[in-house]
């Protein structure tokens, strides 16, 4: 963690203090999530996260459908004081929120995606 005295932590140029960080805490999430499903056995909080799992592709694609749909209709995706701080985190979650819903409705619909 101390790599941030030496170069900068941006994502876009890649910076090594951006890359530990980023192992740092896929690291940390991922032991918090083992700890609680695998060693606990607490399973029904991943229910809410099933239509995701079920179909990754519909769900990791749908945004760029959907934000390129409202790009030719000339609507901003989001409000311009949503894209940093306290409200863009607020935005980010209740886009992804917003997409669980629209990917559990498409899925009873019978829409699925495949390679």
């Amino acid at each position: 963690m101390l790599s941030w005295w030496h170069w900068p932590v941006s994502k876009i140029w890649a910076t090594p203090s951006w890359a530990f960080m980023s192992i740092f805490f896929c690291a940390l999430i991922f032991g918090v999530i083992y700890y609680i499903v695998e060693l606990k056995a607490q399973t029904d909080w991943c229910k809410v996260f099933e239509p995701a799992a079920n179909n990754p592709l519909l769900i990791y694609i749908l945004p760029y459908i959907l934000i390129a749909a409202l790009q030719l209709l000339s609507i901003p995706a989001r409000p311009e004081f949503m894209s940093s701080g306290l409200m863009g985190i607020l935005w980010s979650l209740g886009f992804a929120v917003m997409m669980m819903f629209v990917v559990t409705g498409l899925n009873k619909l019978g829409v699925r995606l495949k390679l």
